[in-house]
């Protein structure tokens, strides 16, 4: 069984859910879909001022290529990665999470996504990747190689005209399409819902915690500040220590932050990342140029399993 959460987890959570609901402005003037995304963004970023270490970074999209699954993609199929990358470590173990955030069709029985299948497949599927388009400085194989699941995730707002907006969390292996696929557009999208009840939603897997499935932003939050959303690239005294793909995530973790702290000498929460036991210290070299991680943004969480 899962050890129960800690206070400061479920802390966490509420603390989140309560700067979004102010961030976010009265349910009956609420904002749109991307409005909200980046409210919950910022609503990380303030958490800092309640004792939180976590920061929000700029990041920049970067598309990937991978092999055709059909009906689910086009012959050469390209998709947007993730909007935000998720980072979250303690002493002892680090994970990361692309997760995508979508609008929601319904609420009962759970909410269904409205997503790009393409973008589907490259999360829940997690093919090895041919090509990246810019400056990512990911391994081929960060999502192909990954332990758990939840390295590929989606998000999608939920609520009712005039309620209040919640957040809704799962596993991108836990959505499952719901009719044909729809081509013509731009892209080829589809709907998608859990492939089971939400109750079950807290698993083992390889000795790691996982948590696959969140009704709630205050769910989310207390499951990310407690280390089980998202694939681990580091766990000390652990055999993921010599891990290929894990070390090449951790090197290409490694890359970026050393480049930002460069922008921004004085971030606390950047000299802390790189201070930790899971990132490499690396020479300069290998930190010039553009070290991108495929997210419009990136939140970093020192958490507290």
């Amino acid at each position: 069984m899962p050890p129960p959460y800690s206070n400061v987890a479920y802390q966490f959570g509420r603390n989140l859910y309560s700067i979004f609901q102010k961030i976010n402005g009265p349910p009956s003037h609420g904002p749109h879909e991307v409005q909200k995304f980046e409210n919950l963004i910022k609503s990380f970023g303030f958490l800092g001022a309640s004792g939180f270490q976590v920061g929000n970074y700029h990041g920049k999209y970067s598309q990937v290529e991978f092999y055709p699954t059909s009906p689910w993609t086009r012959l050469d199929p390209r998709c947007e990665l993730a909007d935000v990358l998720f980072v979250a470590y303690d002493t002892k173990q680090m994970r990361i999470s692309f997760l995508q955030a979508k609008s929601k069709v319904h609420t009962k029985p759970f909410p269904i996504w409205v997503a790009n299948t393409e973008q589907f497949i490259v999360l829940s599927h997690r093919p090895t990747i041919t090509r990246w388009l810019g400056a990512a400085v990911w391994n081929n194989d960060v999502l192909s190689k990954a332990i758990l699941p939840s390295i590929g995730s989606f998000g999608t707002f939920t609520g009712v005209p005039g309620g209040s907006v919640d957040f809704t969390y799962s596993s991108a292996d836990c959505l499952v399409p719901r009719g044909a696929p729809k081509a013509g557009g731009k892209y080829i999208s589809g709907l998608f819902d859990l492939s089971y009840p939400p109750a079950i939603g807290r698993k083992d897997v390889s000795s790691f915690y996982e948590r696959t499935y969140c009704p709630n932003m205050i769910d989310f939050g207390t499951a990310i500040f407690s280390l089980e959303i998202g694939s681990p690239i580091s766990c000390l005294g652990s055999p993921l220590d010599s891990n290929v793909s894990a070390l090449n995530a951790r090197i290409a973790l490694s890359r970026w932050a050393s480049q930002e702290s460069i922008r921004s000498p004085n971030d606390l929460i950047l000299k802390g990342l790189l201070d930790s036991p899971h990132l490499i210290d690396l020479p300069s070299e290998q930190t010039n140029g553009h070290n991108l991680l495929g997210a419009k943004h990136v939140v970093v969480i020192k958490a507290n399993a």
